[in-house]
């Protein structure tokens, strides 16, 4: 997958006849991989969910967790490969959690409650791309907001949506863990 983002990042610059610095070669190099691994992903959960006849469930978790995490962050994988087969595994997971539901349906609510402490304290992830402190703030109310709003929804929809929704919440929300105590790690070493 890093070749192929290679490949399309030299590509958009031979069509755009401009000189990058490596910096930007490399941020460029970055937004392609992680546009293939999204792609593909997205590609592979859609599969799975026509096969299993589990589609709006499926586009529901995906889409939960893709803007979650785009504004709470969370734990990565350290290679694409990893990243698109950690997360496919993630989203199929929701399939499994569904023949449960009936277990499942009376740990919505505590789960949505366990997701908002979980980013109070710990969202947003600091990642490679720095936040200053007004940042953080709008984007920890933003990751508070999306969990309300699925408390909101829960109340409106299937069940099957509501456990697809909450389940993608809850798995956001163990990456961040992983990735808060990761760092603390990382920074206790040193």
């Amino acid at each position: 997958m890093e070749a192929l983002a290679t490949k399309l990042t030299y590509l958009f610059i031979s069509w755009t006849n401009k000189e990058y610095s490596n910096e930007d070669i490399e941020i460029y190099d970055y937004g392609f991989q992680c546009f293939l691994n999204s792609i593909t992903t997205d590609l592979i959960l859609l599969f799975w969910g026509l096969i299993t006849h589990s589609l709006l469930e499926t586009i529901c978790w995906l889409i939960t967790f893709c803007i979650y995490r785009h504004h709470a962050g969370g734990a990565h994988a350290s290679t694409s490969i990893r990243c698109i087969i950690l997360s496919s595994l993630l989203g199929i997971s929701n399939y499994a959690i569904l023949r449960f539901a009936d277990y499942i349906i009376p740990l919505i609510m505590p789960i949505y409650i366990i997701s908002l402490i979980i980013c109070i304290l710990f969202a947003p992830i600091q990642s490679k791309k720095y936040l200053s402190p007004l940042e953080r703030k709008r984007e920890k109310i933003i990751s508070a907001a999306i969990i309300s709003l699925s408390i909101i929804a829960s109340h409106f929809v299937s069940n099957s949506i509501s456990i697809s929704i909450s389940y993608s919440l809850f798995i956001a929300n163990i990456l961040i863990v992983i990735a808060t105590f990761k760092d603390k790690n990382r920074v206790s070493n040193y």
